[in-house]
């Protein structure tokens, strides 16, 4: 059952999903979510793990940087 209304096929969970009635156009849609799920389970998938990484390791490296400048701010403030 598609969840977009209009929508011809989709992929889910590693199965590809038909839902156009006539052949041709099926065949055509196939092909489509074929290229589709290849293209975004071998570039686009790892890419977006990538970047994740590489933010998530940017967030360390600022959390470490602003934890520094508060104990500097606070050694500044004390009476």
């Amino acid at each position: 059952m598609p969840l977009l209304l209009g929508q011809l096929g989709e992929v889910r969970e590693d199965v590809i999903y038909i839902y156009e009635k006539d052949e041709e156009k099926a065949i055509e849609t196939l092909r489509h979510e074929a290229i589709d799920y290849l293209i975004s389970t071998k570039i686009i998938k790892p890419l977006i793990n990538m970047i994740n990484l590489l933010i998530k390791n940017r967030e360390q490296e600022i959390y470490l940087e602003k934890e520094k400048l508060i104990e500097r701010l606070t050694k500044l403030i004390q009476p």
